[in-house]
């Protein structure tokens, strides 16, 4: 027995002395290559364009820029674009763009189920990028979602730098509180935005639970606008 346990110990020191496997090494993929080809550079130092160019991006950096008619070799796998002798320039920066509330009127943004909203969120975001805007300046709403998946590669749009929530007035532009529930389909409010009760006229009416249980929401909206008028 006392044999059996000594050469069990010992077979357990060799296997924690033993050298473990190295782990596999993951190899970063190559970025893409683009040449653009016959472009005139139109680099907003000046207004005058420049002589028919090649540009040469790898990943997401200008690595050459030479003349159309210089010899440049193509790297293996590279896009190549023919310009055509049109203009090239820098992407274009908004300094003033809502993720989620530049497609949708202010009754969808009200009536809308949220997943809905983010996908024309989505979508715009794409035609913002195609209409020659790679970055944009979120300035209120939320982006965050919609900047992950453009950043993850999941869809094709801007970069974004978000701001987070709006502070707004109560029932003001950005105020957005009573928006029903997530998957619940209801038909478009009829009164104005601005005469939506807010979080702060909730606020004043929560001694009337009954108006707001059982009233409806014209009614509500009726008397939010008489608070605010008073």
């Amino acid at each position: 027995m006392e044999r059996l346990l000594a050469r069990s110990t010992i077979a357990a020191l060799c296997a924690l002395a033993a050298p473990l496997p190295a782990p596999a090494q993951t190899q970063t993929p190559a970025p893409p290559v683009t040449l653009l080809h016959d472009v005139r550079i139109f680099d907003g130092s000046g207004s005058a364009l420049s002589a028919p160019s090649q540009v040469l991006v790898r990943g997401n950096r200008i690595e050459r820029i030479v003349p159309a008619s210089a010899a440049l070799e193509r790297p293996a796998g590279a896009t190549v674009i023919d310009g055509g002798g049109r203009t090239l320039m820098p992407g274009l920066i908004d300094m003033h763009w809502h993720t989620v509330f530049m497609r949708p009127s202010h009754s969808e943004l009200l009536s809308s189920d949220v997943g809905y909203l983010n996908l024309m969120a989505g979508a715009e975001a794409t035609a913002t990028l195609m209409r020659g805007f790679t970055t944009v300046r979120d300035m209120g709403g939320p982006a965050f979602a919609l900047k992950r998946a453009i950043d993850e590669g999941i869809l094709a749009g801007p970069r974004v730098y978000p701001s987070g929530a709006m502070i707004s007035v109560t029932s003001g532009h950005g105020d957005f509180a009573g928006r029903p529930a997530a998957g619940r389909r209801q038909p478009a409010r009829q009164h104005p935005p601005d005469r939506r009760p807010g979080p702060q006229l909730r606020r004043h009416h929560e001694g009337r639970q009954g108006l707001q249980e059982h009233a409806g929401e014209d009614a509500v909206g009726t008397r939010a606008a008489a608070a605010i008028g008073a």
